[in-house]
């Protein structure tokens, strides 16, 4: 094993006034990596000051990635300034490319910093396999200027000092023709504030021991150089989303907000680095999640107004030691089943918070490859009973024959992904411990809405008569010749607790907004093809993404297949919000299928927004009996291998469009 750090902190640059607690933010790194996590001392090497140049990490970064092994643990630590620069390109939404300051900082002179991008070469470097960590106690993202605040013990806002690369009598003419810009900040830099800003400024600079000063970890470009390519067309982002991460980013704030430079504990530190520090001494098994929760926590009750963030891979703890089953480690169960089911109505919400840590550990870690942006994605949401990753695979050999190489080859988890959600759900025991009276009554709603357009299929088949009180009186659904009532055949009592429980439902929307939101954050184009009660998680999930002003692609196609949604019942089971049936905004177009005998499908006009409907389609591979289409046949008969009237008139016709 060969665990290894790389630890740089800048205290004092070349060119700007320096910050007061990078260097023992870097003695804090080392003595929680020697003395917790056990790491050698002679694998952890040290930056300081004007030893933190962009040649000196490039050299210890291929000495960080050499000779290493799968599960071996490396840490990059970066205390010091952030800023951004003007965005050459285009591609970035903000019009900016962040970066972190070295010390020999110049924001003309690329060799003086590392901008956002240059990180994915250098990721690049690590070996498969290894885990990789990188903190950074900075301002991140650059945006930071727009909200820093942290409050002293009678809650009153402290002053925030900024460096600039300007004199302070430049300050003071920018500040007299122009409201107060990215150079200061105090009280959310009120202008009624400035007079007493630039009495105190000089002085302050000048005494980096005033303990009552914060400084914000952040260097404001030149006002010249942050106005240049102003005109320049915003377009979508290229940069990797969090979601997409191969390693796991630990940050110090917000991406609207900066780091704290403040005195801490009677010295000078970081008040991430600080939190993050004395948290692990405290409780070294924490994994990542629950690391960054508590650092938070840590950071308000110090009255610090930042909040860090955690991106790409979810590490079980202990986070900087081999993810490997052992003493310290945490083993989860890989399903539902391996869980006990509570006894208790009053552990049931403790349960699902249980289901939620399962759900975060096999769906979070999951990796986007990293294909370039502006791609299309193939995602498919299952029904009701219980269903395995793989589940979409003759789904899609049905697809392929008339869709080209829109989606490349199809492959599983790089152009195609699937929605994993029944082993939250698919536990018998688990469906008995919800309320009876509200399940039972929901169950009997639905089923007679079925068994009601079984009745009117009979009707049309028969003409009618003894024929349907004889259908009325015998099941039309058999497996293996035994007949097989409704609600058994179909786990309705699965779909039920979705609509019983919000905990339930918002841990299986989770499970479809994990999947689709990191793929419509990187300004792709992805299609949906839901089926069955999917299309409900589907569709609820579109509207909850609505919100999230990161995403930059969009859905081209939702298909809702053999829909739920058209069961009065269920309709009036969802979300307030979602009951007006709106279209999705982030949905070009929606299309909904039916087939003949699939009585859980039906039309959606009526209610929804849909762009298409295509109703009544013969089921293939079913035979016509004397009540109609078996519905199990026709349920599923939409993914026939031979069904082109589906795959090729309809899929690929409105993909290809």
């Amino acid at each position: 094993m060969s665990n290894k750090a790389l630890l740089c902190g800048i205290n004092n640059y070349k060119s700007f006034g320096g910050l007061n607690g990078c260097i023992n933010d870097v003695n804090h790194m080392f003595t929680l990596l020697t003395e917790v996590f056990n790491f050698e001392p002679f694998n952890i090497h040290r930056l300081i000051n004007e030893q933190v140049t962009k040649e000196k990490i490039n050299k210890e970064w291929k000495w960080l990635a050499e000779d290493v092994q799968q599960k071996d643990n490396l840490i990059f630590h970066f205390s010091g300034h952030g800023s951004y620069i003007p965005d050459e390109s285009g591609d970035e939404l903000d019009r900016r490319d962040e970066i972190i300051c070295l010390y020999n900082m110049d924001f003309n002179d690329v060799n003086t910093f590392f901008y956002d991008d240059e990180w994915d070469n250098l990721v690049q470097q690590i070996p498969e396999g290894v885990q990789l960590t990188i903190i950074m106690d900075t301002c991140y993202s650059g945006t930071g200027t727009k909200d820093i605040e942290i409050k002293n013990a009678q809650g009153q806002l402290q002053k925030v000092l900024m460096d600039v690369p300007t004199t302070y009598q430049r300050k003071r003419q920018l500040l007299a023709k122009e409201p107060v810009h990215s150079s200061l900040l105090y009280e959310k830099s009120k202008r009624q504030n400035i007079t007493t800003l630039l009495e105190n400024e000089g002085s302050d600079l000048q005494n980096p021991i005033n303990h009552n000063v914060v400084r914000a970890r952040f260097l404001p470009p030149p006002p010249d150089l942050s106005m240049r390519h102003l005109s320049v067309r915003a377009t979508r982002s290229k940069k990797r989303q969090a979601e997409m991460l191969n390693y796991l980013l630990l940050t110090a704030s917000r991406d609207d907000q900066t780091a704290a430079d403040a005195y801490i504990d009677n010295d000078f530190n970081g008040a991430f680095t600080y939190y993050l520090y004395t948290t692990l001494k405290e409780s070294p098994d924490l994994g990542s999640k629950d690391l960054i929760k508590a650092v938070a926590n840590k950071l308000e009750e110090q009255r610090f107004m930042q909040i860090p963030q955690h991106e790409g891979q979810v590490r079980n703890g202990p986070i900087f030691s081999q993810q490997t089953q052992g003493r310290n480690s945490v083993t989860l169960p890989s399903t539902v089943s391996n869980v006990p089911i509570p006894e208790n109505q009053q552990l049931i919400e403790a349960y699902i918070k249980l289901l939620d840590i399962i759900a975060g550990s096999q769906s979070s870690s999951r990796v986007l490859p990293g294909r370039i942006t502006g791609n299309r994605y193939l995602v498919y949401v299952h029904g009701i009973s219980q269903h395995r990753s793989g589940y979409s695979n003759g789904w899609w050999q049905a697809l392929q024959p008339y869709i080209g190489t829109i989606f490349e080859d199809g492959k599983l988890g790089d152009s195609r992904w699937e929605v994993l959600w029944s082993d939250l759900v698919n536990s018998r025991d688990l469906a008995d411990r919800f309320d009876i009276t509200s399940k039972d009554q929901l169950r009997r709603e639905i089923i007679y809405v079925l068994e009601d357009r079984q009745r009117q299929e009979t009707a049309v088949n028969t003409g009618g008569g003894s024929q349907i009180r004889r259908a009325k009186q015998t099941s039309y659904i058999e497996r293996d010749n035994i007949p097989v009532t409704l609600d058994k055949l179909f786990f309705i009592d699965d779909f039920l607790i979705y609509m019983l429980n919000d905990s339930m439902r918002q841990l299986i929307i989770n499970r479809f907004t994990n999947t689709v939101r990191p793929l419509l954050r990187s300004n792709n184009q992805i299609d949906i093809i839901s089926h069955s009660w999917g299309t409900v998680i589907a569709y609820e999930g579109l509207r909850e993404l609505e919100s999230d002003q990161s995403l930059q692609g969009d859905v081209s196609n939702f298909f809702t297949v053999g829909s739920a949604l058209s069961i009065g019942p269920v309709r009036a089971s969802l979300r307030p919000g979602n009951k007006d049936g709106r279209r999705p905004s982030i949905v070009n177009t929606w299309i909904n299928l039916d087939a003949k005998g699939d009585h859980v499908g039906g039309m959606l006009g009526d209610m929804f927004e849909v762009t298409k409907e295509n109703l009544g389609l013969n089921p293939t591979g079913c035979s016509l009996e004397w009540l109609g289409y078996s519905l199990v046949c026709a349920h599923n008969s939409y993914f026939d291998k031979d069904n082109t009237t589906v795959n090729q008139d309809i899929f690929a016709k409105y993909i290809q469009a």
